[in-house]
């Protein structure tokens, strides 16, 4: 992973078809809202919050410990479509199946799990669901 920042206003197409592009909201209400938050945090209620949050990032962490690496298989990939009119898309298009079998493998204990021999080893998978995809497509 490579974390880049700039002040540049223009990033180049290059680089643009290779990363996830986040911009900062530099609106002085959003300077307003920071500062504001900062304070809260000073105060009581602002430190208790913020030991709440610690127990909230363990729970998250042991939830995601429950995730078990699976292959997960999408049956529906050879009858999807992705726009293809610019050569970014070739990389566009990876990450939206990555994004399916991301959502599908978050659910792999709502799925049934399925077996298959190859090479003389039982390979265990999930399948992505049309629900899975349709997530996908709203995000």
């Amino acid at each position: 992973m490579l974390f880049l920042t700039t002040t540049a206003i223009d990033i180049d197409e290059e680089l643009m078809n290779r990363c996830l592009v986040l911009s900062v909201n530099e609106s002085r209400n959003q300077t307003q809202a920071i500062h504001t938050m900062q304070r809260r945090q000073q105060t009581l209620k602002g430190l208790l919050a913020a030991e709440d949050k610690k127990r909230i990032i363990e729970t998250h962490r042991n939830a995601q410990r429950l995730i078990k690496p699976l292959l997960v298989a999408n049956p529906y990939a050879e009858k999807l479509s992705f726009i293809n009119d610019k050569t970014r898309t070739r990389r566009d298009h990876l990450k939206y199946l990555t994004l399916i079998r991301s959502i599908a493998l978050l659910h792999q204990y709502q799925r049934e799990r399925k077996t298959i021999n190859h090479n003389g080893q039982a390979i265990e998978y999930i399948e992505a669901t049309l629900a899975d995809i349709e997530m996908a497509n709203h995000h």
